[in-house]
Parts: structure tokens; sequence; C-alpha cells
């Protein structure tokens, strides 16, 4: 029995924003999206890949984004080949839904997040741990969502699942190739985006800093003609703010060069801290949205991983093991604006130790520099491009925000320009509810695994000293974002964005532990 897709735009959602359900007793695909969702017969989705847009490669190489395709008799649903994003799935009776939005996911489900499960940041944080190492499922009220990241499953009539593992490219194994590789793969994601038969086409720009891995970037972009790049100006250090914006670099390069400060995004009555907490509990990027207006339509590289693949021998994972899962915080904000995210560092990232050998390669030596803060390759293609050594890459600074800072800066505005929102009080009402078993458990993660990673740390110490070559390895990476007496905030994060779901579906009176049945069956739209 062949599938068809039965699309029901919705223009009130996001615009990349999509969700599909499929059931055992019909060949009929119900999915509803927002008005940029690419919708043709045999597959839609918010996909960019490096090829014709005329022929589309959805279940293997550098996918963006997600789609759904059909073949044979089986749908595919394919998430981004990267780790900053994923798919989310839930089975329901006889039924399966799935979603590039977690939320989404969750209100077409008539489903929410388990009030005494206070252990979300931590599995979602686990992705920094790879793909193949990290929580795949995590609890609901009514039961457990999959995670998929950077591979596809395939789904029969019967609702039986596979799994299937994303083919990559395998085709450089010195800096000339890797270059090659590189700029080809993001020359061939640009032309893709910005192919005129798209609903929206995409145009490319880049971030732009004054470190290695979005310097990379906008030089990789600057090459492929474009000639926009955007900055957040001020970086946070111990020492106070500094520039960070990469105006050396900008100039340099003859750029048109968007600057915002890290706190404009307060100027606006857009409830972004929900939106960013609720894609990843960090909800550190959140100094982007500013921009907002500069993004939309937007292919945007950006850096992310670039502190793993191109610091050599660091790791030698291939699965995409992070130092932390910054980016991910993106896609809610890249759904509804319409963003399609390249991380540019992760494209040749599955073969790792190869970028590894590159980076320690003789013909490298000359762009090494001594210290900690050395990355030879995408120095290396900066000043090759142009850039003078001395202009970037000389300090290792940050613009996330975190949590604390986030609401510090939210509470301050309460009495000004916007209200603070009812964070502090939906956590205190959460706390005071807590089960004991619940409490027990948010205690053993976060004191447990902050206990045993520094008894591990002092023996791997006492190994240095007493000059013995092995390392423990730190067991419990996964566990290490910590939320203690904040751990409602992806609850509550969550919760605000299911009621704007709700609300964009015309589903807002009802009930928010509905069975997915009862919701209104979205019409009917040919593909």
């Amino acid at each position: 029995m062949q599938f068809i897709l039965k699309y029901s735009e919705k223009a009130s959602l996001p615009l990349f924003a999509w969700a599909s359900t499929q059931t055992k007793e019909s060949n009929i695909i119900e999915i509803i999206h927002g008005s940029a969702v690419e919708t043709h017969p045999i597959w839609c989705g918010d996909a960019v890949w490096p090829g014709a847009f005329s022929s589309p490669v959805l279940t293997d190489g550098y996918l963006l984004g997600s789609a759904i395709s059909l073949s044979e008799n089986e749908v595919i649903y394919s998430s981004s080949f990267h780790s900053l994003s994923r798919l989310h799935i839930i089975s329901q009776n006889d039924s399966l839904i799935v979603s590039n939005s977690l939320a989404l996911a969750l209100t077409l489900a008539g489903d929410e997040l388990d009030d005494q499960y206070p252990l979300y940041a931590r599995d979602l944080y686990s992705v920094r741990t790879g793909i193949d190492h990290c929580k795949k499922t995590i609890p609901t009220r009514k039961g457990s969502m999959s995670l998929l990241y950077g591979k596809s499953i395939r789904v029969t009539q019967g609702l039986n699942v596979r799994e299937q593992n994303r083919v990559l490219p395998s085709d450089f194994d010195d800096f000339a190739g890797y270059k090659k590789h590189l700029f080809d793969t993001v020359a061939a994601l640009s032309a893709n985006a910005a192919d005129p038969r798209r609903k929206m086409p995409l145009k490319t720009i880049s971030t732009l800093s004054s470190g290695y891995d979005s310097a990379c970037c906008t030089v990789i972009a600057h090459s492929l003609g474009c000639s926009e790049a955007i900055s957040v100006v001020n970086a946070t250090k111990s020492q106070g703010d500094m520039d960070d914006s990469g105006k050396a670099i900008a100039q340099t390069l003859n750029l048109t060069h968007h600057k915002i400060d890290q706190n404009d995004y307060l100027n606006s009555d857009h409830s972004y801290e929900a939106e960013f907490i609720a894609a990843n509990p960090t909800g550190e990027d959140i100094s982007i949205a500013g921009a907002e207006d500069i993004l939309s339509g937007r292919l945007l590289l950006i850096g992310h991983h670039g502190d793993k693949v191109w610091t050599p021998n660091i790791t030698d994972a291939v699965d995409y093991k992070r130092g932390d899962a910054s980016g991910g915080s993106l896609t809610e904000f890249a759904l509804r604006v319409g963003i399609v995210l390249l991380p540019a560092p992760f494209i040749g990232a599955h073969l790792q130790p190869t970028i590894n050998k590159i980076s320690s390669s003789a013909e490298m030596k000359e762009w090494w520099v001594p210290g900690n803060y050395n990355r030879p390759i995408p120095r290396r293609i900066v000043e090759e491009h142009g850039i003078q050594r001395g202009d970037f890459a000389t300090d290792k600074k940050a613009i996330s925000s975190t949590i604390e800072k986030i609401f510090e800066l939210k509470d301050r505005l309460a009495n000004e320009k916007r209200p603070s929102g009812s964070y502090a009080d939906y956590a205190k009402a959460m706390n005071d509810r807590m089960s004991v078993r619940a409490k027990i458990s948010l205690l053993i993660s976060e004191k447990g695994s902050l206990l045993v990673e520094k008894i591990v740390n002092r023996i791997n110490w006492a190994f240095s000293l007493l000059r013995i070559s092995y390392r423990f390895p730190r067991p419990l990476r996964g566990m290490a974002f910590r939320l203690g007496a904040n751990w409602p905030i992806y609850h509550w994060a969550v919760a605000e964005l299911q009621a704007r779901y709700k609300q964009q579906l015309g589903q807002a009176s009802r009930q928010p532990h509905n069975e997915a049945h009862d919701l209104e069956s979205p019409s009917s739209t040919s593909p």
C-alpha cells in the first residue's frame, strides 16, 4: 500500500515547524506545517541538502533541517546530520507523532512533561557525549518521547520502526582536501538554500566574532560571495565586557557588519526566554534573538563544535562528542523566524581522527601558536584569506548567557517595559509538590555525579603528579549541566511554548490533558 502525504498549512505556526501523524489503519500521513515548509507529493520539510533542489537527497549526506519522504512501503523521517537539532517521536496507541519541535509534538499528542521528573536538563545536555551515547528517550506525563539525532527512521504501515544511520562523504586526507570538502559542501548547501523554486529562498549570512570558529565561517561564506556578517558586540569575561565583534575581519573583507548587543532582545515584548529554554534548557544562545529581523529567511553559518573539531587531538570521537550543548537552544527560534542552521565545523567531523592528523601534520606547523588556544586549521583558512595574525583568535571569549543572567535581566524589566513572567511562582509551586522520589533522584543525579567527578579528577591529578600516564574517563559527563532548585525551568518553558502552539492551532480552550484523537483533525490540502 502506497503512502500519501496530506498537508494542512497553518499560517499561525512557526515558518519551519511541522508535525506528522501516522496511524496503523491509514496510508495517509497527516502533516500540519508552517507556511515556509516545503510540501511535495513524496517529501516535505524544512530541509536543505548539498545538491539540486529538484533531486532531494534526504536520508544520506549533509542534510540540514529535517524531512519526511516516501520510499516504497515506508515513511522515512530524517533529522539534521549534526546534533544541534533533533526529531521528536511519540508513539501513542495506534499512532506515531513526529515533529521537529518538542513542544509541538507534545501538544498534538495531548501530552506534557512529567512534573515529577526533574532530570530533563540532564537528559538533553547529554547530547554532548555524542549522538551514539546520549539519552535518546525521555519520559512524559502519559508515556515517553524518543529523540532522534543525526539519523533517520523508516516506518512501515504497521508502525514498525527501523533506525537508519546516515552515510556521509569521506574524501579528504590532507589540508587541501579537507578545505575543498568544507568549502564545496557549504557552497552546495548555500546554492540549494537559495534556490528560487523554494517557498522561501534563504540568503546566506555568517556569524562573526574575534575567535577562531565564526571567523572561519565568515571567511568560507565570503569566498562564496556572501557580503554580510552578524556579531554580538560584547563578550563576557571575568574582568568585564569585551568587544568580540570581529570588526577587523569585517573591515578587511568589506562586509556589511550587523552588530547587536547581547541584551538587545530585551527590548522586545516577545517571550524569547521560554522559546530558547524550551529548545534546550541552557538557553545560552538567546543573545542572537536581538537580530531576529536580520536573520529571518537565512541560511546561518555558525561555529559551534569548532572547539573540539579544530583543537588538535582533543578528541577522536566520530559521533560529535562535544564540550557542551551550545547551539541547541537556537532551534525553536529558528523554526519560528525561518532560519536553517549550518554549524560548519560539523562538516567532516565524522572523520575526526583524520582531521586531527591534518592538524598535527608538518604542513600545519606554520599555523600553530603557543598556549591552549590553538586551532591551526581555521587559523590557516582565515589567514590565507587575507586576515592578519593578531586580528583574531588572540584570546578566548564567550557570549553565551547563563540561566541566572537570563532571569536576572528579565526581572530587572518587571516594572519597566514588560512583565517578568511567572517563572518564580511556577518554580516554587513545582518544588513544593515535588515527590520524595523526585527529590532523591535530583539529589543523586546532581550531587552524586558532582562528587564522582571530583573524585575522578583528584585521582587523575594525582596520577599526573606521579607521572602515571593512565587517566580514568569522566563517567558522568552527560550529567554536567545542573540546575538545582531551578530544575522546573524546562517544564515552565515547554508549558509556555505549548500554550503558544495550542493558540496557533486553534486549541487554546482545550484542557491540557486531552487525548490526541480529541484534537480537531487538520483540513486536507492536496500535495
